[in-house]
């Protein structure tokens, strides 16, 4: 994994700790990982794409 993308993951984990997602109780981070797997998945045919960056905004 990248360490960027590493270190925003830990980031939203420490900043969202403890908090469920609404409806499942699942851990937050649970839906930010989705997100960011949904942003990666739309940008993958745009020319220059950078997953790294889009991983990190999501």
């Amino acid at each position: 994994m990248d360490d960027l993308v590493q270190t925003a993951l830990y980031f939203a984990a420490r900043a969202h700790n403890g908090q469920q997602r609404y409806g499942s109780g699942l851990p937050k981070l649970v839906h930010l990982s989705d997100v960011a797997l949904e942003v990666a998945a739309a940008l993958t045919d745009e020319p220059n794409y950078d997953q790294t960056l889009a991983l990190c905004c999501a």
